[in-house]
């Protein structure tokens, strides 16, 4: 049986949004910011209009500065990018998405 890479994307996608729930649930905060990145990778390779160069550049930054994983939530293109750090890497990131749109 031949599946889709979307099919098999929407899986893994499915399997890690219910692996982040258990995360927060068991209070894994690690946990959950790893499963943000790999739901958001997955997310990008499911449709070509999920992001956009300045949030691709926003998050690349966000992650060089020391968030464990984000995603964007909201609808239409006047949404947020949500990032999980570590507490003692919040300045560095506020500081690495300073002047972006």
């Amino acid at each position: 049986m031949i599946v889709s890479t979307f099919a098999l994307a929407g899986f893994l996608l499915a399997h890690a949004q219910l692996r982040a729930l258990g995360a927060v649930l068991f209070e894994k905060p690690q946990e959950f910011g790893r499963l943000l990145h790999t739901g958001w990778e997955l997310k990008k390779q499911m449709a070509s209009g999920i992001t956009t160069p300045a949030i691709d550049q926003m998050y690349a930054a966000a992650r060089r500065a020391g968030a464990i994983g984000g995603k964007i939530a909201g609808a239409g293109g006047g949404g947020f990018l949500l990032l999980y750090c570590p507490h003692h890497r919040q300045n560095n990131v506020r500081l690495a998405l300073r002047g972006h749109p």
